[in-house]
């Protein structure tokens, strides 16, 4: 295993930007707790790091910014956004977490930063903030603290045109990161599914994000690749996070639900994608007894049913 070192998953492809974030909603009677400067405005938190899990990069940024522990957290969404800043494309997956106490003792006037001493964490109240400069995810506030449990909200900030950038799958710091989806498609109790002819393994359909591509985008051009026919839509049932300190991997996949009435063969097909591998039906009844990846699929299935 090569030595790697911890690094910000915040960084240039190309003449780009990507960039993978976690931030921190806290609020207290209608009041949100940001971090502001001299011109902007924004949601305290930052950049995930390799081998990090989300989870275990917003305490961290918590902590570096607060000195405190960040308590219980919940997941509240999941906002892709594209933008020009400083003169470059960006290309952000943000996920959004909720406390479930804020901090006691806040002064009135804010604090610094622990990490950035010319930023400010301050209270302000909801005509404040939803005034703050530059605070472009301040329309996504009121819906992020109103989503129910076990059901985050996922939406896209563009302010850029899609553009068609590399795959998503680069190194930071001597560790492979990927950002793929996988597709599900459920017919007469089969799951669809990848395989190498003699293998005895298989896996769902899927493949990279490409920088500058939405994640809708990316499951309905992967199913059109690998099935040669078009879907008629895609739903995110979820992602899954995945770590390989063996071969120094990192991977961020999400779980689509493909809709698609199309035609499609009732046994083993070849996948169009020119790669030697082959589409088949797993049944259902037996995704818990064969080698299926990834792992929890009848329960990602089932939750989508309900």
């Amino acid at each position: 295993m090569s030595e790697c070192r911890v690094t910000d998953i915040r960084l240039p492809i190309g003449k780009d930007i990507f960039a993978l974030r976690v931030g921190l909603l806290c609020s207290d009677g209608g009041r949100l707790l940001l971090n502001t400067a001299e011109d902007f405005a924004y949601l305290p938190g930052g950049a995930v790091q390799t081998g990090e899990t989300l989870r275990g990069a917003a305490e961290r940024e918590w902590a570096e910014e607060t000195g405190g522990p960040a308590g219980e957290l919940r997941l509240l969404g999941l906002i892709e956004t594209f933008l020009a800043l400083g003169g470059q494309r960006w290309h952000e997956l943000g996920f959004y977490f909720g406390m479930a106490r804020p901090p006691q003792g806040w002064p009135a006037h804010g604090r610094p930063l622990g990490d950035q001493s010319d930023h400010v964490m301050v209270w302000q109240e909801p005509g404040e903030w939803g005034a703050a400069p530059r605070f472009r995810l301040a329309p996504y506030v009121p819906e992020l603290l109103g989503v129910p449990a076990g059901d985050p909200l996922h939406r896209v900030h563009r302010e850029l045109p899609a553009w068609e950038g590399p795959d998503l799958r680069f190194g930071a710091g001597g560790v492979g990161v990927q950002v793929r989806v996988n597709l599900l498609h459920v017919r007469r109790g089969r799951l669809l599914t990848c395989t190498e002819p003699g293998s005895d393994f298989w896996f769902t359909p899927g493949g990279t994000v490409r920088l500058g591509e939405t994640l809708h985008a990316a499951a309905l051009r992967e199913w059109q690749e690998e099935t040669g026919v078009a879907a008629e839509g895609a739903e995110l049932l979820g992602f899954s996070e995945g770590f390989d300190p063996a071969r120094n991997g990192q991977q961020l996949s999400f779980h689509f639900r493909m809709e698609c009435s199309a035609e499609l063969p009732d046994g083993p097909f070849p996948e169009q994608g020119g790669v030697g591998l082959w589409l088949d039906w797993v049944p259902l009844s037996e995704l818990d007894t064969l080698p299926v990846h990834p792992a929890g699929l009848r329960e990602l299935l089932t939750d989508a049913r309900r």
